[in-house]
């Protein structure tokens, strides 16, 4: 263990140790990058680190760490700010508050956790509990994938969780909420590989902010909520070459606010496998390559479409249970091509 009143700056700490956990613990000061060259400042490939602060844990220059699991707490002041050259799992290790935590609604500091070779895996909660965005990046190109196990959450900063490859959820729901700042889940990041993203009866709640995916294969969702934006860019999603499903949740996407557009852009269609089901205010979708458009507009709520459109031969499928469907005069409008 190592303990200090003040701040951390650690040269390089090295455990050759499995499964043992290094414990790194600033009673009142941060825990600050010791310099970029010489190697990363923790080495514990086969082990864990706990890291605990008041005032940043690599603020303004990234700790550098190479070691299998990460448990990082800051409760005051500044970033966390994480570059890990393998592949990491977040856990809380000592039973506290999660597996990265800004602990504090005073605190604005942010959450900031890549992987340069590998996968991230979310195993325990991720919370910015102040203002603070959290970026978790999994930079490992094929091997890039961001398995999300647990809630990720910021009270009102910006989220953003991006995979060189594919983004999935457990089967077990999770949330991934902010209060006030914009989400987004980026698969396929370095234009590689055929990342898709993957929700079972999860949550993504953007309550006063947008929601945004983009992969390059299927994207399936659970439910995602942007209760109060009344904005073009409520909601987006973007499958450069697949489709877009709908998951276990009874609703896919709930965006009712007067003036909030969901824009959906796929190439192999939407709701192929279940109609997609909304709870929306206005629709614009273009399909490009192969399947049908099937959205069902949930029961009492009306559907206003700026534009449907097919590409090629399918069809589009769009109903109201119980409310009126009005096509916007002055845009784009409904159209097919193809046989």
């Amino acid at each position: 263990d190592i303990d200090a009143d003040e701040d951390v700056t650690p040269s390089q700490i090295i455990s050759n140790a499995a499964a043992n956990t290094i414990f790194v613990t600033s009673a009142s000061g941060a825990i600050v990058d010791g310099g970029d060259t010489g190697g990363e400042d923790i080495i514990a490939a086969n082990g864990n680190i706990d890291l605990d602060a008041i005032t940043g844990i690599g603020n303004g220059n990234a700790l550098e760490t190479q070691v299998s699991v990460l448990d990082a707490r800051n409760t005051q002041a500044g970033d966390i700010n994480i570059l890990e050259t393998d592949g990491l799992t977040l856990e809380d290790i000592d039973g506290g508050n999660g597996a990265v935590d800004q602990d504090s609604a005073a605190n604005t500091g942010g959450i900031s956790i890549e992987s340069t070779t590998g996968g991230l895996t979310v195993a325990s909660n991720v919370t910015a509990d102040g203002a603070g965005d959290i970026d978790l990046f999994a930079n490992g190109a094929a091997a890039g994938d961001v398995n999300t196990n647990a809630d990720i959450i910021s009270n009102n900063g910006d989220i953003s969780i991006r995979a060189d490859d594919s983004i999935a959820f457990a089967a077990a729901t999770i949330n991934v909420t902010s209060t006030s700042g914009n989400i987004s889940l980026t698969a396929d990041v370095d234009g590689g590989q055929a990342g898709t993203i993957t929700m079972d009866d999860d949550n993504i709640t953007a309550t006063n902010g947008t929601i945004t995916l983009t992969g390059e294969g299927n994207i399936t969702i659970g439910t995602l909520t942007a209760t109060n934006n009344a904005t073009a860019s409520a909601v987006s999603i973007t499958s450069r070459t697949g489709a877009l499903e709908d998951g276990t949740n009874a609703v896919a996407i709930v965006a009712d606010t007067a003036g909030a557009v969901t824009t959906i852009r796929t190439a192999t269609g939407v709701g192929v496998v279940d109609s997609l089901n909304t709870t929306i205010d206005t629709l614009d979708v273009v399909n490009s390559a192969a399947n049908n458009v099937t959205i069902e507009e949930t029961a009492g709520s009306a559907l206003t479409v700026n534009q449907a459109s097919q590409s090629t031969a399918g069809d589009i499928n769009l109903t109201t249970l119980d409310g009126t469907l009005t096509v916007n005069a002055g845009q784009t409008g409904i159209s097919v091509v193809g046989t």
